[in-house]
């Protein structure tokens, strides 16, 4: 378990209030190595690198899967959107593998860091990952995106159980 500095209850429930009155849901998280979001997202996005190294979906079935399941963008255009630069660097950071024959470690080490340096896993024009069209009648969605998220699902129920973040509302 990760220990956490002392805080103050009353600027904590403040601080949740004013997330709360603006129309945002306040998380209290534990000082920890990725706090939350990096710590289930990093995860979510290696799984999907890796199922996308391997030749298991192509990136724009990994990302329509992920999109349909309900996410705001799918991983691999995720990845290029948080840059590889960074993404390699947290996770070494949470000490997980970036295989050194990985697609990813090759873009990372060609200097293609995603949407910042122009191309990454897409190449970007105007802002925009490039894609090729996706036939999602031929896949299996739900199976996809179960795959691919279950590693943040995963992190996300440790992190529980390390009280890195609790499930007590604050309010």
């Amino acid at each position: 378990m990760v220990k956490s500095a002392v805080v103050d209850s009353t600027l904590v429930s403040m601080g949740a209030k004013f997330s709360k009155d603006i129309g945002k849901f306040p998380l209290i998280v534990a000082s920890s190595p990725g706090f939350l979001v990096n710590r289930v997202l990093v995860p979510y996005i290696m799984k999907a690198l890796e199922l996308e190294n391997n030749g298991t979906y192509d990136k724009e079935v990994l990302d329509y899967a992920c999109r349909a399941f309900g996410m705001p963008m799918g991983p691999i255009e995720l990845a290029d959107t948080v840059g590889l630069d960074i993404l390699h660097s947290v996770a070494q950071e949470l000490k997980l593998p970036v295989p050194a024959d990985s697609k990813m470690q090759a873009l990372f080490d060609a200097g293609k860091l995603g949407r910042k340096s122009g191309e990454g896993y897409y190449k970007w024009q105007n802002g925009r990952a490039v894609k090729a069209d996706t036939d999602p009648e031929n896949v299996e969605i739900t199976a996809i995106a179960h795959e691919v998220l279950s590693p943040l699902w995963q992190e996300a129920q440790k992190c529980l159980d390390e009280k890195i973040v609790f499930e007590k509302d604050t309010q």
